[in-house]
């Protein structure tokens, strides 16, 4: 399901539970302060599955099949991927501090034949360096008399890295080399506050303040100075004593706050029943587009660290009720929502000639519901399964070209969505235990790219995960083994649409069937 809070949290370290390589368990120098580390690293190499439709190459490949290349250039990924989260829980006797630490560190190189057909036309290499810090403290407690629970705290986040790009387009006529530097730096305080009134009603507030500021310093050449020779005119590049620069040089900045609220009332007729309401703004920065298919002309209304093409922040503001319930004496749990979001100013990444542009689109509105369930009748058998709709559109559109109108429906977004989990659980003699687990999801279809492009749509998506673990006794350690997309249902995942500047467009499937062993050790 769509995360509709994603813009309320900002630059969390995104480290999945399957992304761990290994745990360092809990440990506890003194009763009262309680310490965890997650250290992790990745390696992945492969090709770059391509497929690919040539609007002027029909004599070779019309329409190209998944994980086939035809392509004759470089087509590789090289990514490493290292980090660590650590989390230390001190008890003070009442209050509890908690302090949350993250690093990563991404190196990733790839190349790709664009075109991946036979005749060698677009070509490019790509390296990536990333790193980012982060620290969060927490302040949690109750107050009077346990009626109120309270949690404060502050978060700090730090990124760098460089973005360098070499781009041939028809044998080098075209040639492309762009070099980036970027460094954000964030900064929030936020607090969470529910009282109880009474056994009835209780009451929540709370709000983010951010305070982020971002630099970047870039630089975008076609080597072959092509415009210039087809005569572009000088005084629309950034530098006229440069025209091989497209982009805007030196530092450029751009600084952002906000304070983000929630309000919300909890109503709970029996113990084991809550209904609620809430109220909600989201808030997410904007940036800067750094690949561009034409010169970036001087802006003289603007100052020179304001040259480079940006976009604004996104807003939302969301309105949300729904209630949870245990029945049955915990047997079964249900769990519904509907929700109503009214996003200004919409990020959305348009393909523009031969480069990606992010702008802000227009505004949008995302409503739809959700209901989740778990019945649990015994420890041998567990199941779960969840079903949401989303009807998101377009309210107003700023974008003069025409490529996105109201009738465009937004990337990535599915109507409908459903999951079905079901498991089992073998109690051995030994007092170990055989878990048997599968897991089902769909999602209809959705764009690929906010241009809407045909060929791009994924079709509807059935995908099964399924997984066999033992368990040993105590939960000392545990094997598993599973495959995730055991049917190998294939689909679009992603795409781009450049018709309209080389004449490409391609896809990128989802993965292909995958299995795993893992072991885990308590120590």
């Amino acid at each position: 399901m769509v995360d509709r809070n994603a813009a309320f949290r900002q630059h969390f370290l995104k480290v999945a539970i399957a992304d761990r390589i290994a745990t360092i368990p809990a440990h506890r120098p003194q009763d009262h302060i309680t310490l965890e580390m997650a250290p992790l690293e990745i390696r992945h190499r492969s090709v770059r599955p391509i497929s690919a439709k040539h609007a002027q190459a029909s004599r070779f490949l019309q329409q190209s099949r998944l994980n086939r290349g035809y392509g004759t250039g470089i087509n590789f990924t090289n990514t490493r991927n290292f980090g660590f989260t650590g989390t230390v829980d001190i008890d003070l006797g009442g209050p509890a501090l908690k302090s949350i630490t993250a690093y990563r560190n991404l190196d990733t190189r790839f190349g790709q034949d664009l075109g991946n057909s036979p005749v060698v036309g677009f070509e490019g290499t790509f390296r990536v360096k990333q790193h980012q810090f982060s620290e969060e403290l927490q302040l949690s407690g109750k107050a009077f008399n346990d009626k109120l629970d309270y949690l404060v705290g502050a978060y700090y986040f730090s990124e760098g890295g460089r973005d360098s790009e070499d781009v041939a387009f028809t044998g080098g006529l075209f040639q492309i080399v762009g070099n980036f530097r970027f460094n954000t730096k964030s900064y929030a305080l936020f607090t969470h506050l529910n009282y109880r009134v009474n056994d009835l009603i209780g009451i929540t507030l709370g709000g983010r303040y951010t305070k982020e500021d971002k630099t970047l310093v870039g630089s975008q050449r076609d080597l072959n100075m092509l415009l210039t020779k087809l005569g572009t005119p000088a005084f629309l590049f950034p530098d006229p004593t440069d025209l091989s620069q497209f982009y805007p040089t030196g530092e450029q900045k751009l600084s952002f706050s906000n304070v983000s609220p929630r309000v919300g009332i909890e109503l709970h007729p029996t113990e084991r029943i809550m209904l609620y309401g809430s109220f909600s703004k989201g808030f997410k920065s904007g940036g800067w587009t750094t690949r561009v298919s034409a010169p970036v002309p001087p802006d003289p209304t603007k100052p020179a660290d304001k040259q480079a093409p940006s976009f604004n922040p996104e807003k939302a503001d969301t309105f949300e009720i729904g209630f949870k319930s245990q029945l049955f004496d915990r047997m079964l749990q249900v769990n519904a929502a509907a929700f109503y979001t009214d996003y200004k100013g919409i990020q959305i990444q348009i393909q523009r000639g031969i480069g990606a542009s992010f702008e802000n689109a227009g505004n949008a509105r995302i409503k739809g519901f959700e209901v989740e369930t778990i019945f649990a009748p015994s420890r041998v058998f567990r199941v779960s399964a969840s079903a949401g709709y989303i009807d998101a559109y377009y309210r107003r559109i700023n974008d003069p070209s025409g490529t996105i109108t109201l009738a465009s429906r937004l990337p990535r977004v599915p109507k409908w969505t459903a999951t079905l989990s079901p498991e089992f659980n073998v109690f051995l003699a030994n007092e170990g235990r055989v878990t048997l687990r599968a897991d089902y999801s769909y999602k209809s279809t959705m764009a690929a790219d906010a241009e809407n492009t045909p060929e791009l749509f994924s079709g509807n998506v059935s995908l099964v995960n399924a997984s066999l673990t033992y368990s040993a006794p105590g939960d000392d350690w545990s094997l598993a083994i599973g495959g995730n997309n055991v049917f190998n249902k294939r689909y679009i995942a992603n795409g781009v649409n450049q018709l309209n500047g080389t004449g490409l467009l391609s896809a990128v499937p989802n993965r292909p069937s995958e299995y795993y062993a893992t072991l885990r050790f308590k120590f």
